[in-house]
């Protein structure tokens, strides 16, 4: 009975209490949320696909079309972008070249830049990335895919995120860009 009597004295101040409390955890949870919403965006630029053909002396030639086994050497400019208030790490980079039901993957490489900007011959595979939030981190990245011909339909990048989850990301689709080339030229014809 005591206690009944205690709560119904001080009724105001332990609901004052409560109040605040729960006040200050929602205030927490609602900030931590918040911190963590914004997402990562990839940007692609300069994106040059070359196929090449062993041309039988130990060199390569560099052809445009046909059925021939080769090798793209794929270079472009690779930039990220963290929305977020926090850190995201990006893991194990892949590009992927789909050639109509067929996929094939390979690592990626970046040129590894001196302190005025030149590139050295030097490159390193590019493992793991902790994008800062809300910069930018750019990086010149290539690889090189053995195909069975001088094709592909699209070409994406390959990463797992910080939930370890894989994210695929469309660096170009060349059925897109044969249609905007074919939309292109008929609206200069006319």
């Amino acid at each position: 009975m005591k206690i009944v009597e205690f709560l119904r004295e001080f009724e105001g101040a332990i609901a004052a209490l409560l109040g605040t409390v729960l006040g200050s955890v929602s205030t927490l949870v609602a900030s931590k949320l918040i911190e963590r919403t914004g997402r990562i965006k990839y940007y692609f630029d300069d994106i040059e696909p070359e196929f090449l053909i062993s041309d039988g002396a130990g060199g390569h030639d560099s052809v445009a079309e046909g059925d021939k086994p080769c090798t793209m050497k794929l270079h472009l400019r690779m930039e990220i972008l963290n929305t977020s208030s926090i850190v995201k790490t990006l893991r194990d980079f892949k590009i992927v070249v789909l050639l109509e039901k067929e996929r094939f993957e390979t690592c990626v490489y970046y040129h590894i830049h001196d302190a005025i900007g030149t590139p050295k011959p030097k490159f390193q595979r590019l493992h793991i990335v902790n994008a800062p939030p809300g910069q930018i981190i750019g990086y010149d990245i290539f690889c090189n895919v053995k195909l069975p011909r001088t094709s592909y339909s699209k070409i994406l990048l390959v990463a797992s995120n910080h939930h370890n989850r894989k994210v695929k990301t469309m660096i170009t689709n060349r059925r897109k860009q044969k249609k905007a080339w074919k939309s292109a030229n008929r609206n200069l014809n006319h």
